[in-house]
């Protein structure tokens, strides 16, 4: 991206750009809502909706996951003409707003999207709907401008994310044309067959179990080329350290042990945590070590001239290694601590394995609703943190105990801490509500004080 365009758009600041506020004008034609706070400096983690049945949760996901979508031919556009509203607006901490309004009286069919700094607009494109109600736009021109358009959206930086209540997923990460395809023949399946949700649920962990393992695949395999070097550059160095040792050897004291006893002890404790989570193989340096230790003194500097080389390269594949790991490690951490009975591990060869009580190999499809509900969204937040991303879930709670949905929300935000994931999710859970009152924003209309005399907080956070 270039530098007057990351400057254009607010991005020149640290980190991701985060919601901090959602405007909604008209939504079903009579519902209009303020959520959140245009003024507010902070980068929230999380933006919870909560409010009735009805109030337009899913329906503020649905246009927020479309309209930010710069995915085409996915029908996203044509999604946003179905739905009525007038104007609905999305503000970034970074001073960006996106906005679709329609013009005057007309809260369905086109709109018109734009981009904008303060009172000043970026970019603006025109989405014009035929008479079947899609959105198409064939005119070579018009074209020209919805690329720009989408160059402009795109540099925001946000990979989306927007589990739905029925557990399907989609993401602009996964926008290729075969996936695209693929998605309309299942759909083709699930019509001639009746396939029952549950089904396409199970379609989806297993779909994410096998992404989020060939994901942490190539994150490993990336990392373990970080510390590799070919054979004879790791002779040639051993060989520069030895005559730089032996050149010394008269002018200084014989080395001590406890020097280099320290660095394969730091190699041992790390590669045991990394073995533990599966990501590389067992490295065992007690024989290296015991024989360090018995070694004249005399001998520890050739010693060491000849095992740095290893420390060095191991060091930087483990430094590699230590993002990956730390996401890996809370992933198998959390759903240990949900599961009950179960343990899930992972393995470099067959990626993640679940098991039973009795060590025996266990199947997406013999887990409980509530056990494959959080098997696809954690295997999905794993691989969410690969870049900035904003993951929207609609009612999280679904197929969750009362325990389990006190403890999502924090056990979410947890495993992408110091990431540049951000989350914004529409429950009806008041254990979800509870545990984090100074992210939540009731859905209460603008104005509904006329009919309902003076409610508190009218458009605000919920203090509920």
């Amino acid at each position: 991206m270039r530098a007057e365009d990351q400057t254009e758009l607010g991005l020149s600041q640290m980190g991701s750009p985060s919601i901090t506020a959602i405007e909604v004008r008209n939504l079903f034609g009579y519902l209009s809502y303020d959520i959140g706070s245009r003024k507010s400096p902070g980068s929230p983690e999380a933006l919870i909706l909560y409010g009735d049945n009805g109030s337009g949760k899913t329906s503020v996901l649905r246009l927020l996951f479309y309209l930010l979508s710069t995915a085409q031919r996915r029908g996203h556009k044509t999604e946003v003409a179905r739905i009525v509203f007038s104007r609905f607006s999305v503000y970034f901490n970074t001073g960006i707003a996106l906005n679709a309004i329609r013009p005057a009286s007309e809260t369905t069919g086109g709109f018109t999207m734009t981009l904008s700094s303060g009172s000043d607009v970026i970019q603006e494109f025109t989405f014009k709907v035929n008479p079947e109600g899609s959105i198409q736009v064939l005119e070579p021109d018009e074209l020209h401008q919805l690329a720009d358009f989408y160059e402009k959206l795109d540099q925001l930086g946000l990979t989306l994310f927007f589990l739905k209540d029925d557990r399907s997923i989609e993401s602009t990460l996964f926008s290729s044309r075969r996936a695209e395809e693929e998605e309309v023949a299942f759909e083709d399946v699930v019509a001639r067959r009746r396939i029952s949700p549950a089904g396409i649920t199970l379609r989806a962990v297993r779909t994410a179990v096998a992404r989020a393992s060939n994901f942490v695949r190539r994150e490993a395999f990336r990392a373990s080329n970080r510390g590799d070097t070919d054979t004879y550059n790791v002779y040639l160095e051993i060989i520069r350290r030895i005559a730089a040792a032996s050149r010394a050897e008269g002018k200084r004291r014989s080395t001590s042990t406890a020097g280099l006893l320290k660095k394969l002890r730091i190699i041992s404790n790390r590669a045991e945590r990394l073995s533990s989570l599966g990501l590389i193989s067992r490295v065992d340096v007690r024989e290296m070590a015991a024989l360090v230790e018995k070694m004249q003194r005399n001998r520890v500097s050739i010693a060491e001239q000849v095992v740095l080389p290893y420390v060095n390269s191991t060091t930087v594949r483990f430094d590699a290694l230590e993002r990956l790991a730390t996401a890996v490690e809370k992933f198998l951490s959390y759903l240990n601590k949900f599961y009950r009975g179960k343990k899930i591990t992972f393995d470099l060869h067959d990626g993640f394995v679940i098991t039973g009580p009795l060590e025996n190999r266990l199947t997406p499809d013999m887990l409980s609703s509530g056990e494959k509900h959080l098997l696809l969204l954690f295997c999905n937040i794993l691989v969410a943190q690969e870049t900035s991303s904003l993951f929207i879930i609609d009612e999280p709670e679904l197929s969750l105990n009362v325990r389990w949905q006190r403890l999502l929300i924090n056990a979410l935000i947890d495993c992408v801490k110091e990431t540049q994931v951000r989350f914004v999710f529409a429950t009806h859970s008041v254990e979800m509500v509870a545990q984090h009152r100074k992210s939540v924003w009731k859905l209460e209309p603008l104005g509904s004080a006329l009919i309902e005399k003076a409610l508190p907080n009218e458009g605000g956070q919920s203090n509920s």
